[in-house]
């Protein structure tokens, strides 16, 4: 079996991460596999390591645009002809190309949305584009995998649903440094987090994307610094689009000691234990793979009850959960749960189980597989 990976851009994201963890799982299995993106980001990198066949195809990008649409087009022609895949495996906005060039070759398509483009802050016109590449990605696709249930609910009318299973996203097990270890090396990123080694961190890890709500935690931090004798300190692993943006934000907020944009970090995952507390406040999210990581190492969570993250997160009893766009309850949550270590050891300790029960990355691709196996003769 050959198995192509589709993905639109090579920066590490949610869906970057499923793309990288399936196709080291499939390579360790013996499956042969190769991986096309756009834009060259840390994916290039961990491909390389591992003698992962990649390409990089032009016009393939998260913006819409006629030339670009043809161009990816054509490049995803010229992929399939190089590495005749049995299994196109698309996991991409911009699926719809990649699944007509796979359909024109006669391959077999596989779709997995890791989330609903209509569903991000966008104008009404751009949101009907996106649901229609969807529909068409959806009806090219032999078959279709959504990361979570909640990501069924918006095209539950449409008249695809014999093709389209639920796969809920899952993580290896992790050896996350301990708490003074990920400390340490974190501040050796950002020095200016040697001075508060011993104070109270927050802690997000996220591409700074409009959906990912950073502005939102922003706005929490100028409650909270009202409300306490001192403010804790946030802590963000992650670039993107939004960045210059939301370090304005924290200029006109006048938060400049409290935040600290670290940039992507390599094996973000291993520092979440310098986490008093792991936020997320999402606008909008699939399933959330670092809700599950920080869920791995102990970490108690604070998130928006959004999406697919209250299939993970039952409130009080493994984590929080407060409305999206909710500053000031992001703000109260923080209070109370840093201000009592008892409750936050129990999340933790109960968030953990429920990973370990539920979302494995061997179960993931296993299930994964059986699809793939399901198309072939």
């Amino acid at each position: 079996m050959k198995v192509l990976l589709v993905i639109t851009k090579g920066t590490w994201g949610g869906a970057t991460k499923y793309v990288y963890d399936m196709a080291r799982s499939l390579q360790k299995s013996g499956i042969s596999v190769a991986v096309a993106y756009g834009p060259k980001g840390d994916l290039t990198e961990k491909l390389e390591k591992l003698s992962i066949p990649q390409y990089q195809i032009d016009g393939l990008e998260r913006d819409l645009g006629f030339f670009k649409e043809l161009r990816a087009y054509k490049g995803i022609l010229s992929v399939i002809d190089d590495f005749e895949p049995d299994i196109v495996h698309v996991n991409s906005s911009k699926g719809g190309i990649s699944a007509l060039a796979a359909r024109l070759k006669r391959k077999k398509v596989v779709f997995t949305s890791h989330g609903w483009a209509f569903n991000e802050r966008r104008n009404i016109f751009v949101k009907l584009i996106f649901k229609s590449i969807y529909f068409f990605t959806i009806l090219l696709s032999h078959k279709t995998i959504l990361v979570s249930e909640a990501l069924r609910k918006p095209i539950r009318s449409w008249p695809l649903q014999k093709k389209i299973s639920v796969i809920l996203n899952g993580v290896e097990l992790l050896s996350p440094l301990t708490k003074e270890e990920a400390r340490e090396k974190l501040s050796n990123i950002d020095s200016t987090l040697k001075k508060v080694l011993d104070k109270k961190w927050l802690f997000t890890i996220a591409e700074l994307h409009d959906s990912k709500g950073i502005d939102v935690m922003l706005s929490a931090l100028t409650t909270l610094r009202d409300e306490m004798d001192e403010l804790p300190h946030y802590i963000v692993l992650g670039e993107g689009e939004e960045q210059w943006r939301l370090e304005q934000l924290v200029a006109s907020y006048d938060l400049e000691k409290n935040v600290h944009f670290l940039g992507f970090v390599e094996q973000a995952s291993q520092y979440i234990k310098a986490a008093d507390i792991f936020i997320l406040p999402s606008r909008t999210e699939a399933l959330g793979y670092v809700l599950i990581e920080a869920g791995m190492a102990e970490v108690p969570i604070i998130a928006s009850r959004v999406g697919g993250i209250p299939e993970i997160i039952e409130h009080n009893k493994n984590g929080l959960l407060v409305p999206s766009e909710g500053g000031v309850m992001f703000a109260f949550a923080i209070s109370n749960l840093l201000a009592d270590t008892a409750f936050q050891n129990k999340l933790g300790e109960a968030l953990h189980k429920t990973i370990l029960d539920t979302f494995s990355l061997d179960t993931m691709v296993s299930k994964t597989k059986d699809v793939y196996t399901t198309l072939l003769p």
